[in-house]
């Protein structure tokens, strides 16, 4: 397999992670909403900040990864700017994740697509 492909692969694996990701966590979010809701001392602004942020990182997580499986289609769009903005917002969120809660397996994929999207930025530029 050639580094061009390799490099393909290497965002439409991180893409296919974030998306899923994001459909794992918009699942989660009536779970979220009940504890919210059962959380009789938190007060009305945390609770939908709460939400918010929940479907802010929701939505974030959909924009990254769409992008991500654009660059496996078209990997010659991928500019170096880009590269940097798309890996820094997973692994920025990922070391938030990890800071604040620790070993969490979520923290975990998204470093991977980062490392996938560092990847596959080094590998297509090689092959070019």
């Amino acid at each position: 397999m050639n580094r061009q492909v390799t490099g393909r692969f290497a965002y439409g694996l991180a893409g296919a992670t974030l998306v899923l990701g994001a459909a794992a966590h918009a699942a989660a979010y009536p779970r979220v909403a009940r504890g919210v809701a059962a959380a009789h001392d938190l007060p009305p602004f945390f609770g939908r900040a709460l939400a918010a942020l929940w479907l802010a990182d929701f939505t974030t997580l959909v924009a990254v990864g769409l992008a991500c499986l654009a660059l496996a289609w078209a990997p010659r769009r991928a500019t170096p700017v880009l590269t940097l903005v798309l890996l820094a917002i997973p692994a920025c969120t990922a070391a938030w994740l990890y800071a604040f809660l620790g070993n969490f397996v979520p923290a975990h994929l998204l470093a991977g697509a980062s490392l996938l999207i560092a990847a596959g930025a080094a590998l297509h530029r090689k092959a070019a």
